[in-house]
C-alpha cells in the first residue's frame, strides 16, 4: 500500500486543473488503495477515507468542470 499512498500523495500537490485532467488516473490509484483497505493501519485508514471524498467530489464534479470549460 505504501507506494500507492505515496503516488496519490504526489497527485494531490497538483494544481486543481491539472489534477482533474487525471482523475482517470486518480481513480485507479485511489481504488488500488481501497483494495488493500483491510491491511491499512489506523494513520493509513484515515488517509484513505479523505482521499475517498475528494475522489467523490472529483468525479461529481469533473463533467461539470468540462462542460463549462468549453463554453
Amino acid at each position: 500500500a505504501f507506494p500507492v499512498i505515496k503516488q496519490i500523495q504526489r497527485m494531490l500537490r497538483f494544481e486543481t486543473d491539472e489534477l482533474m485532467g487525471q482523475v482517470d488516473d486518480f481513480s485507479e490509484f485511489v481504488k488500488e488503495l481501497n483494495d488493500y483497505s483491510w491491511r491499512l493501519d489506523k494513520k493509513e485508514s484515515l488517509f484513505l477515507g479523505r482521499v475517498l471524498r475528494l475522489h467523490k467530489g472529483l468525479t461529481a464534479d469533473a463533467p461539470f468542470v468540462n462542460s463549462i470549460e468549453e463554453q
